[in-house]
């Protein structure tokens, strides 16, 4: 899972990335109990899904990582598509603070802040969100 330091290492290149993983261990403080819970019920298959790809080896989560803190190659600006963030409001892993600097970079961006979800919690807000992208899809 990205920690704020892996993201720092990561602006840095893939091989800093790969070296602060060398160090790197799971900090379950990153989690709430909110996302607890939903790990072991509604989502425990993406928990172990993501244990599973964690026995691989770090490969995937460091180019998720360096692909991230690089620059996306595109003006959020020139997106005319509708979008939809939901935001975790306990999120330990990506803060409030990153969909706040994305909403207004957005020009057709809605925000759902859920203010008791952590990092896995949230995404029980999954069904709802398909409701909206389909009403709101052009």
């Amino acid at each position: 899972m990205t920690s704020p330091g892996g993201l720092q290492a990561a602006a840095k290149g893939r091989d800093a990335r790969a070296h602060f993983a060398t160090s790197e261990r799971f900090d379950p403080d990153n989690f709430t109990d909110a996302d607890w819970a939903a790990l072991s019920d509604t989502w425990a298959s993406l928990g172990a899904d993501a244990q599973l790809a964690g026995s691989a080896g770090p490969d995937g989560l460091i180019d998720d990582d360096v692909a991230y803190a690089a620059p996306w190659g595109f003006d959020l600006a020139a997106v005319t598509a509708p979008v939809l963030l939901v935001q975790g409001g306990e999120d330990r892993v990506v803060p409030p603070s990153h969909a706040d600097r994305l909403l207004p970079r957005l020009r057709r961006a809605e925000l759902w802040l859920r203010p008791g979800d952590g990092h896995i919690s949230v995404l029980d807000a999954c069904a709802p969100a398909m409701d909206w992208l389909k009403t709101h899809s052009t």
